[in-house]
């Protein structure tokens, strides 16, 4: 009777109180290292306002900011490249171009495209943000 009753009206809150808070709960899509946090807890966010930055520290790429048209033209996908970081004084880190960008970086005055080059190995004092420079094999 009232027991079962007051029983079952307890397990319905408990199902209630878990579904709001599954909708409070924010998963990444992946599992990733947090970089920037934009809110804290407890702080009010607007829909689509982003929150945190999270990333794959098993996969860091480089993207060259400042090839030129002359420069891209000789570029191919697959390439050869040697990467340097100031981080990382002696040390080059072989890698592959894998995508160059179709139309140049807008907002910049000189006419440059970005190209992805992606590392044969990481090495673990790399971050992101480090300025590299890129040397890319091409075609004689």
């Amino acid at each position: 009777g009232l027991a079962e009753a007051q029983v079952t009206q307890a397990q319905v809150a408990v199902e209630l109180a878990k579904a709001q808070r599954a909708k409070r709960q924010i998963v990444a899509p992946f599992d990733g290292t947090l970089g920037t946090v934009y809110a804290r807890s407890g702080e009010w966010v607007s829909p689509g306002q982003s929150i945190v930055t999270v990333g794959d520290l098993g996969s860091l790429r480089i993207e060259t900011t400042d090839l030129s048209e002359a420069d891209i033209a000789r570029v191919r996908e697959g390439a050869a490249a040697s990467v340097t970081f100031d981080a990382l004084p002696g040390q080059t880190i072989k890698g592959t171009v894998t995508r160059i960008a179709p139309m140049s970086t807008p907002g910049v005055s000189a006419v440059n495209y970005t190209v992805i080059v992606e590392l044969k190995r990481l090495e673990p004092a790399l971050r992101w943000g480090m300025t590299a420079f890129v040397d890319i094999q091409i075609g004689q």
